[in-house]
């Protein structure tokens, strides 16, 4: 066999394309959990992914019976989906019999997987030692240990020797040669005569021993690497994305396959001898074809009344939601409004849809908008506190700007961009150092002796406690109040790792007359007619993060549309821009003329807490300040609100809860190391609206919908739609679909329950001390979500939001394939139409929802349950 016929490198890039997506702990992004399939139709790319992974295609047949026995699957939702799905109208009647035909209510069938290959290998260590280990229990534990040590970001205080210098492979290879104890299984001859050759060789090698033909060398990898995809991810993900660790490391997926395989070797030659004989498909009964991951499975009776039972449960959510904007009473139609007090701009963020609903009920002259959290902003940011800058912006977009956070040590003294924080130590800490260096293998010993009984009595006391967590007394922020941004640069002269550090006037100016003309801010602010000018004293830009003790997944709480991060600088920039005396100069140039009694103004809503944190408040002109503190109250109040709509999730907290108590729960929550859920993030999310607030401003959507401000009025032709697009769908669709199949396999989509989870070494979780690394999404944040697909509802004319959403193939990639549900609203009509079968198609005998509340409140204490959408009658 010729080894150059095999190519390494090629099989490595497609194999990639199967394993998850998931960084770094730090910057845990939402996304796609079967971004692989993308390319196929949603339910031919489930079921195939269901063959690879052996998972589940949908919930099981119980879950879909007690809805509809509950109500919560309608009737006329089944029979909307029987309509477009199939044509023949006796058959649709004997269809609808079957869902309840106990023949077919069966849990869904088990699938095969990956893994038909290796699993052979059982086969034979069974032979010689019946009930002997798996293949995988001898391989992982040893594995996972090294990649662990060398990935490490510092949480241990032993690294892998050489990971600061050497690749993983070498890094492994030096170990095995220099150790003075055998590492085993690396330790047999097989292992170190294949350690010996560079890692393309060594792999390439360890596969002929495994595997005779080498048709099957690239299946064999990818079923060894789906038995390990959290480790196998991440290593793919720190190859591609280099500066996803705080400490590099030269990383890359062949060195970990070569790894792997070596182990493999080195197990089986331990187990089965060293004259143990590679897999062989010419033996009789072993019919092992090369892996073709996404193959769609043969279409059963089961799979389409699954499928069925799945899209009426959709069904049974959307048409309340079309329905209540469809014959939404609220005609009140931007500028013709009266002033407003202030306007609010938040992030489409789902959670933000019920603070702005308290918002307004609480002061009607309050104006809310929402938009992608980065506010338009796509830079890279350095808080005075950061080693490296983070990602401020949608993944999919590359920042081509440095925002650098500067403090100064003392009045007058040059600006520094770290915050010096040097203390003078203690006596004791003179004499007896803490620092990781400290702890050698003695003195180590001693130290966890000595203060191990104090440990456990802080632990204690912060459990029975809580407010002595240091959360408690320090608000959670990415910005230093006393600090500035370097935001605007006057040349193009200085850049820093190929970003410019800060930005021009022009591209400031750019970027807020962008997000005024496409939130429809910029017209209603100047009246229908263009004159009548209607800005507030006060605009308040809420960027957000959640700041909970007890939560593993810190990234995945704060703002999707800033990587994970907290949108705090992104509102903090976007207000000081928009204050500039040259930008706004600029504007008015462009027709947008800011008034000199306006003022914008940075803040963050810390979503778990409850609480809002307002920035540079000490520059706000003195005329304007009475205005403010009339805006702050209101804030007070609506957050209070906000914190009891959100105590309805949680069982033990009592459904008539005042406002006042219930802030203090959601904040003892917050800082209790004991509390597993201390928020549901965005556990119910299922659609996306992008239209003006008259839209929905009296429905009650239950924080179920990312809402995003869009006036259809001001783009004819759809462009700013595609930039719309272009930001909410990765962002949101990829929210829906994590939660989704997490949902709907808690095993081998999601991470399971939350309890057991443990930081490895800063870069991922494990169940207990060891293992893979999990991916997706714990219980706790997903056991109260209704797994549907995300509807993308756009006011827009029909033909121009189609047009707008096939301007990027990328983009209508989730549409076409119906990954997310495509509908529009027809802006003066109020025609509904539904993308279906290749085009939009209007969707007739919608009804108004029969939930009728008097405001939030109300509705909220209706039910713990997940709530379809209600009007609101404001009396």
């Amino acid at each position: 066999m010729d080894p150059v016929k095999f190519n390494i490198d090629e099989c490595l890039n497609h194999v990639r394309h199967w394993l998850p997506q998931q960084g770094p702990i730090k910057d845990f992004v939402h996304h796609n959990t079967l971004h692989a399939f993308q390319h196929l139709k949603f339910h031919d790319a489930v079921r195939a992914a269901a063959q690879l992974y052996g998972a589940n295609a949908y919930m099981p047949f119980s879950f879909y019976l007690k809805n509809y026995r509950a109500g919560l699957i309608t009737d006329s939702a089944i029979a909307r989906v029987l309509a477009y799905t199939v044509t023949d109208i006796d058959r649709r009647a004997k269809i609808k019999q079957n869902l309840f035909s106990t023949e077919f209510m069966q849990s869904p069938r088990p699938e095969a997987g990956a893994g038909r290959l290796r699993e052979r290998w059982q086969a034979e260590l069974d032979r010689p030692n019946p009930g002997a280990v798996s293949l995988n229990r001898l391989v992982h534990p040893p594995l996972f240990r090294l990649i662990g040590g060398y990935l490490d970001q510092g949480l241990s205080t032993w690294r892998l020797p050489g990971a600061d210098q050497l690749d993983f492979f070498n890094a492994v290879a030096s170990l095995v040669q220099k150790s003075w104890l055998p590492l085993k299984p690396l330790n047999s001859p097989a292992a170190k005569k294949l350690l010996s050759l560079p890692a393309k060789d060594a792999a390439i090698e360890a596969l002929k021993r495994l595997v005779s033909d080498e048709k099957l060398f690239e299946t064999y990898i990818l079923e060894m690497l789906l038995a390990q995809p959290g480790w196998a991810g991440l290593v793919s993900e720190c190859e591609m994305h280099s500066r996803s660790l705080l400490s590099p490391r030269a990383i890359r997926l062949l060195d970990y396959v070569a790894i792997a395989l070596v182990i493999e070797v080195a197990a089986l030659e331990r187990h089965l001898g060293p004259d143990f004989k590679p897999l062989d498909i010419s033996t009789p009964n072993f019919s092992i074809q090369p892996l073709k991951p996404d193959a769609i499975p043969a279409f059963t009776d089961q799979d389409f009344h699954l499928q069925i039972w799945q899209e009426a449960f959709e069904w049974s959510y959307y048409e309340n939601v079309l329905g209540g904007v469809a014959v939404s009473t609220n005609s009140t139609s931007p500028g013709v409004r009266e002033n407003h007090d202030a306007w609010a701009f938040f992030c489409i963020d789902d959670r933000e849809c019920s603070l702005r609903r308290h918002l307004e009920e609480v002061n009607p002259r309050i104006e809310t908008f929402a938009t992608a959290g980065f506010f338009g902003l796509d830079f890279m940011y350095q808080g005075a506190n950061d080693t490296v800058p983070g990602k401020h912006c949608p993944v999919l977009i590359t920042p081509k700007h440095l925002i650098i956070e500067e403090v100064s040590a003392k009045p007058g003294e040059k600006s520094a961009t770290r915050w010096p924080r040097v203390r003078v130590p203690t006596w004791w800490r003179k004499i007896f150092p803490l620092e990781p260096e400290s702890n050698t293998f003695f003195r180590g010993w001693i130290l966890s002796h000595a203060l191990g009984l104090g440990a456990a009595l802080r632990l204690a006391a912060s459990v029975f406690k809580p407010s002595l967590n240091r959360v408690a007394v320090e608000p959670l922020s990415t910005i230093t109040p006393t600090a500035r941004l370097r935001l605007s640069r006057q040349s193009d002269d200085y850049k820093r790792d190929g970003l410019w550090v800060g930005y021009s006037i022009s591209e400031l100016a750019d970027r807020v007359k962008n997000l005024l003309h496409s939130s429809g801010a910029a017209s209603l602010a100047h009246g229908a007619s263009g004159s009548e000018k209607k800005w507030p004293a006060i605009v308040v830009f809420f960027g957000h993060g959640s700041s909970s003790v007890n939560n593993p997944y810190f990234a995945a709480y704060n703002c999707g549309a800033c990587s994970g991060r907290m949108g705090a600088p992104n509102a903090r920039a976007f207000a000081e821009a928009a204050n500039m005396r040259e930008v706004r100069e600029l504007l008015q140039r462009e027709g947008i003329e800011i008034p000199a009694t306006t003022w914008f103004i940075g803040a963050l809503h810390d979503t778990s807490r409850d609480e809002v944190t307002y920035y540079d408040i000490d520059k706000i002109p003195e005329g304007m300040r009475i205005s403010f503190e009339v805006f702050r109250d209101n804030m007070e109040h609506a957050l209070a609100r906000n914190a009891v709509e959100r105590c309805r999730r949680f069982e033990t907290v009592p459904n008539d809860i005042s406002a006042e108590h219930a802030l203090v729960e959601v904040k003892t929550r917050a800082i209790s190391l004991f509390e597993p859920r201390p928020e549901y993030n965005h556990a119910t999310n299922a659609a996306c609206i992008i239209g003006r607030r008259n839209l929905t401003e009296d429905i009650f959507l239950d924080r179920r919908a990312f809402l995003s401000s869009y006036d259809p009025l001001t783009d004819s032709t759809g462009e700013e739609l595609t930039r719309m697009f272009n930001a909410a769908i990765p962002v949101c669709a990829g929210i829906n679909l994590e939660y989704y199949f997490s949902r709907v396999n808690p095993t081998v989509y999601g991470a399971g329950s939350k309890l057991s989870h443990n930081v490895n070494g800063l870069i991922g979780l494990t169940n207990g001390i060891e293992g893979d690394l999990l991916t997706g999404l714990p219980t706790q944040m997903t056991e109260i979500h209704d797994p549907v697909r995300l509807l993308l509802l756009v006011e827009q004319n029909a033909a121009v939001a189609l047009a707008a959403a096939r301007r990027d193939p990328k983009i209508f990639e989730w549409i076409e394939n119906e990954w997310v549900r495509f509908a529009c609203i027809e802006p003066d009509t109020k025609d509904v139409y539904l993308y279906l079968n290749g085009e939009l198609q209007k969707i007739n005998n919608l009804k108004p929802p029969n939930k009728v509340w008097r405001n939030s409140l109300e509705a909220a204490s209706a039910s713990r349950l997940n709530l379809p959408a209600g009007r609101l009658k404001h009396l």
